[in-house]
């Protein structure tokens, strides 16, 4: 997305109000910190819109948290395991 825009991470930091640094740190697929604000920022300063979509994937595993992870070119979507949590509206 920045590199489609022609910015470097310097240039896109201050288009988007931030260091680049933390472009740095949001462009690294392990980067689980991704905020909603800050992607609307970025999309913003690149120009263009931030859209999200969810959609069931098959065999999905209730039991897992999703991470916004960079993959280089885009954002993806990506489920981690987490210990299963008891849902207290089926008491």
């Amino acid at each position: 997305m920045r590199e489609d825009a022609g910015l470097t991470q310097a240039e896109l930091a201050r288009k988007a109000g931030t260091t680049q640094s933390v472009i740095a740190r949001l462009e690294d697929a392990e980067y689980p910190g991704h905020s909603r604000t800050m992607l609307e920022r970025l999309a913003t300063a690149c120009g263009v819109a931030l859209r999200l979509r969810a959609e069931k994937k098959p065999n999905f595993d209730l039991d897992r948290e999703v991470a916004l992870v960079f993959t280089g070119r885009c954002f993806e979507i990506q489920a981690q395991s987490i210990s299963p949590k008891r849902d207290r509206r089926t008491r």
